[in-house]
């Protein structure tokens, strides 16, 4: 290999490291979207809260930040897919039930309707 070769391919192979130990250093993407959370105690029929959250999932890893302050951020458990583990070690379970308008998630206390319309117009102010 020529000189000239040689300090080409050298060029070449620094660059494609270099893009490679960039690419490895970007942070993990997470999906993070306003929505509308309808907190629903134990046993309730009706929501007692329906207020703006965030809703965010990263490598399967849940949190909501109500606009109250309050958050619940959830890892997944091994054993099931939709089990989660909330920041006390209590057991979350996600359910089914809204379809594609967004997700349940049933805590010891109360459940959570996280709803992707974070429209909240048409909702009865006295519940908020």
């Amino acid at each position: 290999m020529t000189s000239i070769a040689s300090a080409v391919w050298g060029g070449v192979r620094f660059c494609s490291l270099a893009v490679t130990t960039m690419l490895l250093a970007l942070p993990a993407v997470s999906d993070t979207v306003t929505a509308r959370c309808d907190i629903y105690p134990l046993g309730a029929s009706q929501a007692s809260k329906i207020l703006p959250c965030q809703f965010s999932q990263r490598q399967g890893y849940v949190s909501i930040i109500r606009s109250d302050g309050i958050a619940y951020h959830l890892s997944p458990k091994a054993d099931a897919v939709g089990n989660y583990l909330d920041q006390d070690e209590q057991p979350v379970y996600r359910r089914s039930g809204l379809g594609s308008a967004g997700l349940i998630f049933k805590m010891p206390e109360l459940s959570v309707y996280v709803y992707w319309d974070a429209a909240t117009e048409a909702i009865d102010p006295a519940v908020r």
